[in-house]
């Protein structure tokens, strides 16, 4: 009888188990509700059945910070392991503040990914978040992060990187493959724990005024040409000349060969240079 009572007991939990998560398709995103929590967790795209690759056609996502399904309201609180790995023309993605984890590789393959707005709900990111996202420029960490993961952020194209206060570890070959790094803007007043092969190159350091001694006698970060202050417009400016070289004019029409402080002309937009 005690057999019977046990058998039926773990049925029951089985049963339980299983009506307490459902899932859903809303807006091209496939999601796994928990009814307990009332949270919603993005694990794909388009169909749960069908996952290949040349389906993904989507190139820019905003995902929602709740949705709602069977008359109840789920908070999105997760991007599932690999959720957007194979979207190969997917452009840019909006995470809301009600995102508290990214699985590893969450993007990883993402190779036309070039704007990533990320929540500062968020603690750590995840190995591979962002590997082979070739087209990204640029890249800020959000304030709430402390942990930057092994390999999770191996994208040669990026040539800036802003990091958190809260940053607190950046492990082995965090940013590997980052070749073309050319400025790191970090918040944090106290060097933060790094490894010799967190970064692969070392360009410019700009540090929180006040701070430039201390990370001067920093192990691995004393490699950086260490600057104090946020980069100058002139600076950001001229890592896009670098990078492009445009011609450059005056208010009044005349072609200069350097930038001179104040208003200019680039590609036919105004620039303030300080």
């Amino acid at each position: 009888m005690k057999t019977k009572v046990n058998i039926l007991m773990v049925a029951l939990s089985l049963i339980a188990s299983t009506v307490s998560y459902a899932k859903t398709a809303i807006n091209g995103l496939c999601y796994e509700l928990n009814n307990k929590t009332l949270e919603a967790t993005v694990v794909s795209l388009n169909d749960f059945n069908n996952d290949s690759e040349e389906n993904y056609k989507e190139t820019s996502f905003v995902v929602p910070a709740e949705i709602t399904y069977d008359n109840k309201t789920y908070k999105v609180t997760a991007i599932e392991i690999g959720a957007f790995a194979v979207c190969s023309n997917l452009t840019s993605i909006t995470l809301p503040n009600t995102i508290k984890h990214i699985g590893s590789n969450a993007f990883s393959g993402c190779k036309k990914l070039a704007f990533v707005t990320l929540p500062n709900s968020i603690k750590r990111i995840e190995h591979g978040t962002f590997g082979g996202c070739e087209s990204l420029k640029s890249i800020t960490i959000p304030e709430g992060v402390t942990t930057i993961a092994q390999n999770s952020i191996d994208v040669y194209s990026i040539e800036s990187i802003t990091l958190p206060s809260t940053l607190k570890f950046i492990s082995p070959e965090a940013f590997f493959g980052v070749t073309s790094i050319k400025s790191v803007i970090v918040k944090s007043p106290t060097p933060i724990a790094l490894y010799k092969n967190s970064f692969p190159v070392f360009g410019n350091l700009y540090v929180p005024k006040g701070s430039k001694e201390a990370y001067e006698k920093a192990a691995i970060w004393q490699n950086f040409n260490i600057i104090e202050g946020e980069p100058t417009g002139i600076e950001n400016l001229q890592a896009t000349l670098d990078s492009q070289p445009s011609p450059i004019f005056t208010l009044s029409g005349q072609r200069i060969s350097t930038p001179r402080k104040g208003l200019v002309i680039i590609k036919g937009k105004k620039v303030v240079v300080k």
